[in-house]
């Protein structure tokens, strides 16, 4: 499954609003920003995860980004896409 811009989703009990997409190498980068019951966002709780973009086997789950140079470089990414959409509206 292929999540879209705004959704939110439950991760280890947490609420997070997805901020961004792109995808890299067949793999789908999300930047996760924290909301509550009221959907107010909280961006001092920001996760990176990403999603294979052929997985069958598994096609819901996020793996956190682990790699510190992978993180960089997406996380880069991921606030520019953010950007390219916000003036795009």
């Amino acid at each position: 499954m292929q999540y879209e811009l705004y959704d939110i989703l439950t991760i280890e009990d947490k609420k997070y609003i997805i901020a961004s997409i792109i995808c890299e190498n067949a793999t789908y980068y999300y930047l996760l920003l924290e909301v509550d019951d009221e959907e107010n966002i909280h961006d001092t709780n920001v996760k990176v995860c990403k999603q294979a973009a052929l997985n069958n086997a598994e096609p819901d789950i996020l793996y956190p980004v682990e790699d510190e140079k992978e993180l960089s470089e997406v996380t880069k990414l991921l606030y520019s896409a953010m950007r390219f959409d916000l003036k795009q509206e």
